[in-house]
């Protein structure tokens, strides 16, 4: 489930990402020999070739799962935006899961980027320039409250949101 929006800020001012061709970690699920690497940024045929650049990489605790942003259209089938959006790799089932959708499943619009994933892989924070949220505030069970109606860009009303696409949006996102 998609949570709403947090703060703005501009997309180049809100984080700069080191960019990487792919995104390399330890041990696919943390089981190969100590000093090798694992090739995260994947097909969704399990393909190493990808035509666009995968960046951000943000791993779970127990390394299962890795969150990464890629401008590549096929980390997964269907993905037709063409723009960046985030990913999750599931290094145990080997699979990769869009994080970048709403709650119908329709996947952003615009440039979604730098994700962080919770330790126990469960939430997915992010920023993107596109109007994904389902009207709902953030909030993470166990967590803090969160901020006034001040700090939130929407209650779900039809307010206008970032029509030059040059603002990006904080959203996180519930996996289960």
């Amino acid at each position: 489930m998609l949570r709403t929006v947090i703060r703005r800020g501009a997309v180049g001012a809100v984080s700069a990402s080191l960019l990487l061709a792919s995104v390399l970690v330890t041990a696919p699920g943390g089981a190969a020999e100590a000093g090798t690497n694992g090739l995260v940024s994947l097909a969704a045929n399990g393909s190493p070739t990808l035509t666009g650049a995968s960046t951000t990489p943000s791993m779970s605790g127990d390394a299962r799962y890795v969150a990464f942003d890629s401008a590549a259209p096929q980390v997964v089938a269907g993905d037709g935006n063409g723009a960046s959006d985030v990913f999750v790799r599931d290094l145990v089932a080997n699979k990769n899961i869009l994080i970048s959708k709403n709650d119908q499943g329709t996947q952003a619009a615009g440039i979604s980027t730098d994700p962080v994933i919770s330790r126990n892989g469960r939430f997915v924070a992010f920023l993107s320039t596109a109007s994904i949220d389902d009207g709902v505030n953030a909030s993470v069970p166990g967590g803090c409250d969160p901020p006034g109606p001040d700090e939130y860009d929407t209650y779900g009303s039809n307010e206008v949101k970032d029509k030059n696409g040059t603002l990006a949006d904080v959203y996180v996102h519930d996996r289960d």
